[in-house]
């Protein structure tokens, strides 16, 4: 420190030489910044702590997930020193935190064995410590992890970590995550048909996202729980849910607000259509149709948006099936480009059912064969 004082004592006689009033002052203001940070690097070098050693963690952590171009043998090296680093010199209570974050990595990675190893340890690491959120994240990760293959234990997971969620104070960040799960829950009954199941999750999850005042989870909510009353053939009450997650666009993020604009209108056309209201519905979907750069933003959503206005109009009774057949042929050309099987499939058997009414049946078999061959 005496040095440091003597450096700045002579070079400020040496500004009384060159420079005027004003500047002198902020000269020496800087240099005193200067000393004052000097200091401060040598404090923070003498007492490192363990949340600093959880830092250096977080950091390569955060640069394997960066540099998604980068060799994958590279990235899993560097998570590996992560975790190697984090079972050894970290404390419990810092060890749950980070075990977390690169089990995580490891599921992105597609690493599936030492996702499921690190996840393994950070249960039965959190468990002995009680460190509900880690649980909670941990049977998440866990339960997004069996999505595709065992829904039932996907929302086994995720039934616990909802009660571990409401038994603990969550950090900041992850004030919203009952409500969340719910949302996740609900999700999963839903693509098994189960709506009341799906409605009952949503309903809570709704009232928690607004006793919370997490807005920006609304949308999502109203727009699933609208498509569980689709399911029920409550059409009018799913048209009032997503009239309700209209409202809730707002609190998108402006990325979002585009895209989500774009949902909502082609449901409630969707919602009309289920109710039989066809006019309604294929002025909606024009609508839709025309959204500024849609094609180009949303390829997939104008191809399907293409389809459902053939199909609206197919059920409306209309006799132009060939604009109909247009507008298929215009759809499986964006599919195409897409790689998108799923879709292409729906538009050949849909496309049989139009052959069909021209009395065209050797052509709609032909389609409908295709179609389930995909």
């Amino acid at each position: 420190m005496g040095l440091f004082f003597y450096i700045v004592a002579a070079l400020y006689t040496t500004m009384n030489q060159f420079f005027t009033i004003p500047r002198r002052l902020f000269c020496l203001f800087v240099l005193l910044l200067l000393v004052l940070s000097a200091c401060q690097h040598s404090a923070d070098k003498s007492t490192f702590t363990g949340n600093q050693k959880a830092d250096s963690v977080a950091i390569w952590v955060n640069w394997v997930n960066a540099h998604k171009n980068l060799p994958l043998p590279s990235r899993k090296d560097t998570l590996k020193n992560a975790l190697a680093y984090t079972t050894t010199k970290l404390p419990d209570s810092l060890q749950t935190k980070k075990l977390s974050q690169i089990s995580l990595t490891y599921k992105s990675l597609g690493d599936t064995t030492s996702f499921r190893k690190v996840n393994k340890n950070l249960i039965k690491l959190a468990s002995a410590i009680e460190d509900y959120q880690c649980l909670g994240e941990a049977h998440w990760d866990l339960g997004d992890f069996q999505k595709l293959t065992k829904p039932d234990s996907t929302y086994y997971h995720y039934s616990e970590a909802y009660n571990y969620f409401i038994k603990t104070n969550l950090t900041v960040t992850a004030k919203d995550y009952p409500g969340r799960i719910l949302y996740a829950m609900a999700l999963v009954k839903d693509n098994n048909k189960d709506y009341v199941g799906a409605e009952k999750d949503l309903v809570e999850a709704i009232t928690f996202f607004k006793n919370n005042v997490v807005d920006k989870r609304l949308f999502q909510a109203y727009n699933l729980l609208a498509s569980t009353q689709n399911g029920l053939n409550k059409f009018d009450k799913a048209l009032e849910y997503h009239e309700k997650a209209r409202q809730y666009i707002q609190f998108r993020s402006p990325q979002n607000q585009y895209r989500d604009s774009v949902y909502n209108i082609k449901n409630i056309a969707t919602a009309y259509i289920r109710n039989e209201n066809y006019d309604k519905g294929i002025e909606l979907l024009n609508s839709v149709l025309q959204t500024d750069s849609l094609k180009h933003r949303l390829p997939k959503t104008y191809a399907k948006s293409l389809a459902s206005l053939a199909e609206a109009k197919f059920k409306r009774r209309d006799t132009d099936t060939y604009s109909m057949k247009a507008l298929l042929k215009e759809s499986d050309a964006i599919l195409n480009s897409l790689d998108n099987v799923f879709d292409k499939a729906r538009n050949r058997e849909f496309l049989a059912e139009i052959l069909a009414a021209e009395k065209d049946t050797s052509q709609a078999i032909t389609q409908a064969t295709l179609g389930m061959a995909i």
